[in-house]
């Protein structure tokens, strides 16, 4: 050291004059003033004084009148953790020696046994190696910082698999603390062990060497210089489990080789729900795209089917045109055309377009086809117990051209040629019109009753039958595989049974 560097400042600490001013004499006979010594006999005031004014370095005895042995250290060290303190006792003790040490000093001298040269280069010594620690301890510090911030469970391993590093990521996610595993656990502990035996037999293939279930199944590959990558469960300490995604990585020294493990997890709960979501909403679109096109080939067989059944009904009545004004044909082709475009209607108002529901079919329906064919409906009582029966489009198509043609055939028959006359409603209790669908056995069976004036006599459906009923005897048998019959008595009861 040039005379234009500072001088060390060292405070020694030294209830005994005499190797006070023994310590002061050999460091000034270092030929330079390199060092200036402020001396205090007790550790309080030493303490205080330090709170007050900075030193480069303590000289301890460990001996005082205010602290005694290793508590003095303890003290010291304690109160100012970044001082260097080199220990100045008269006991040569070994022992005392490395418990000074630990304790927090960073030499430890004997007196009567060193020079001023041995002391100067002591307390250099342990102001370097203070340094080094507080840097050094800066540096832990801000690792520590570091892993405990990240978001990642950063988990180190020796050789052989015992946790050395479990930052605080991985406390929390597995629910243990670090006085818990490090020194104590393998990483092997929160693995499911299924897997881990599941993934022991692969390596034991993969690798051509086999390796045992435990921890060696999760460094295997990185032993061989590989970083391995890889999805597991974790079991936590309560036993609840999660996913994650672990990566290993064997660490190396040139001279020591592979000196340890390095695993980094990330927790992938919320990806694996992200996943879970995604496939869910793929599986939900497919779905819909299959019922699309499930609807859109319903949709032109429908509307073939039901052109066809409206080219069928026309040709019917071409084939018995026998004298009736062409007006009125129109208008019942009208009626079943607006039947069929009910049913449309439904469907394009339901969830499952191929279902139509038969209540609300012939809620809609019957009311209309009898204002149609009647304008003045008031006299008539309409009774309607019709319950819920899913049907199909085509099923429903037919049924609703089938009401069509007997409420119609009602309402001609039995109410409006007696209202048109002038006389009153037919029968005692006027006019009545009931509708009602029901299940027997593996049938449903529809039934329109009226109390009109009933069939003519000599009626026979095969010869006397008009278009109207040849439409329900058709519909009936041929799209419904069902059969059709009138009977005669208070009024028509007109019949559909068609299995379901």
């Amino acid at each position: 050291m040039s005379g234009s560097e500072s001088p060390f400042h060292v405070l020694l600490v030294e209830d005994n004059p005499g190797d006070a001013r023994l310590i002061q004499i050999e460091l000034d006979e270092l030929g330079e003033r390199r060092f200036e010594l402020c001396t205090v006999d007790q550790l309080g005031p030493a303490l205080q004084r330090l709170e007050r004014e900075r030193f480069d370095v303590m000289l301890l005895d460990l001996s005082l009148p205010d602290s005694q042995g290793i508590d003095t250290v303890l003290r010291a060290s304690g109160a100012m953790p970044d001082l260097p303190i080199v220990v100045l006792t008269g006991l040569d003790d070994e022992e005392l020696a490395v418990t000074t040490m630990q304790r927090g000093a960073q030499d430890y001298l004997v007196k009567g046994c060193m020079d001023g040269r041995a002391l100067a280069r002591s307390m250099r010594y342990a102001i370097e190696r203070k340094r080094a620690e507080v840097a050094l301890r800066e540096v832990t510090t801000l690792q520590r910082a570091i892993l405990d911030s990240a978001n990642y469970a950063i988990i180190a391993t020796s050789p052989e698999g015992i946790v050395c590093t479990f930052n605080a990521a991985a406390q929390r996610w597995l629910g243990y603390t670090e006085e818990e595993v490090i020194g104590k656990m393998t990483p092997a502990a929160w693995h499911d062990p299924a897997e881990v035996a599941a993934r022991a037999a692969e390596l034991s293939q993969a690798l051509g060497d086999p390796v045992a279930p435990g921890f060696e199944v999760l460094v295997a590959r990185a032993r061989r210089g590989e970083i391995e990558e890889r999805e597991w469960t974790y079991v936590r300490r309560d036993g609840s489990r999660f996913p994650v995604l672990l990566s290993v990585t064997a660490l190396h020294e040139k001279k020591r080789g592979i000196t340890g493990f390095l695993g980094v997890v990330s927790d992938i709960t919320e990806r694996k729900k992200a996943e879970a979501e995604r496939e869910r909403l793929l599986a939900s679109e497919r779905e819909k795209s299959e019922q699309l096109q499930l609807s859109v080939r319903e949709a032109h067989h429908r509307i073939k089917n039901n052109l066809q059944a409206i080219t069928d009904l026309l040709y019917l009545e071409l084939a018995s045109n026998n004298g009736a004004k062409g007006t009125e044909a129109l208008r019942e082709s009208m009626d079943r055309i607006q039947a069929i475009a009910l049913v449309h209607d439904l469907l394009s108002q339901d969830r499952d377009v191929r279902i139509v529901d038969t209540r609300e079919l012939t809620e809609a329906l019957v009311p209309m086809a009898l204002r149609s064919s009647m304008p003045d409906t008031g006299g008539v009582d309409l009774r309607l117990e019709v319950p819920q029966f899913p049907l199909s489009s085509k099923k429903a198509t037919s049924l609703a051209l089938i009401l069509n043609e007997l409420i119609t055939n009602a309402a001609k028959h039995a109410f409006k040629h007696a209202f048109s006359a002038g006389h009153a409603c037919p029968g005692p209790a006027g006019g009545k019109l009931y509708v009602t669908l029901y299940q027997e056995g593996e049938e449903l069976v529809l039934r329109v009753q009226d109390n009109g004036p009933g069939l003519p006599p000599g009626f026979d459906m095969n010869r006397d039958s008009h278009v109207g009923l040849d439409v329900v005897r058709i519909l009936a048998e041929r799209d419904l595989n069902g059969r059709f019959s009138l009977t005669h008595g208070d009024g028509v009861l007109a019949e559909v049974r068609f299995p379901w």
